[in-house]
């Protein structure tokens, strides 16, 4: 969602520091979401716009939209709406501290600098784009200390969150343990509502 509004706000001209017009921006936009097979993909103003979503130009812009308060309020009030009626799943840095804080599962998935770093240097070189793992180890660095150090919905681990860190296990394994810890909050939340009965 975030980097939809990125890409509308480049095709708009609109300078990234500039919160006024940003916000007229976000104002008149129409973002929502629908499935396409097994694939979530992003309709911003009428427009399918999920293969624009990972060209260079969102990925360089997408931090500084995404630090700004008038992004940050719109966005978080669709995140809202999409899971008011419970069986999602969303991820995100700010979704278990500040869209979902009563979420019935956070899991704060994290691994080593280096291996994220890693990763998306991979996504890079199979979208053919030449950038060096330095460089991307440097962009993930600076994404990590701007969403910290960003003044609304920072990025921060909420107390309640299950820590996951998938440093040393691929994705299989990642998504085998989420759904574990999914089945067994939903077994505990079942016998809790048994026991109110």
């Amino acid at each position: 969602m975030y980097r939809a509004v990125t890409l509308l706000a480049n095709r708009a001209g609109i300078a990234h520091s500039d919160a006024p017009t940003l916000a007229h921006l976000l104002h008149n936009m129409l973002l929502t979401t629908s499935w396409v097979g097994l694939e979530m993909h992003v309709i911003a103003n009428g427009e399918d716009v999920t293969p624009l979503l990972r060209r260079p130009e969102i990925d360089q812009a997408v931090r500084f939209i995404a630090s700004l308060c008038e992004t940050r309020q719109k966005l978080l009030l669709l995140q809202r709406q999409m899971a008011k009626d419970g069986g999602v799943v969303m991820e995100g840095r700010d979704i278990g501290s500040v869209v979902l804080p009563n979420a019935d599962l956070k899991v704060y998935l994290d691994a080593s600098i280096e291996v994220r770093a890693e990763r998306r240097w991979r996504e890079h070189l199979n979208r053919g784009e030449n950038m060096s793992l330095d460089e991307v180890i440097d962009e993930v660095y600076e994404r990590d200390k701007l969403d910290s150090e960003r003044e609304h919905s920072p990025l921060v681990r909420a107390s309640d969150a299950i820590l996951v860190d998938n440093t040393g296990i691929g994705i299989d394994e990642t998504v085998r343990l989420i759904v574990l810890l999914a089945r067994d909050r939903q077994g505990e939340m079942a016998k809790t509502a048994k026991i109110k009965q």
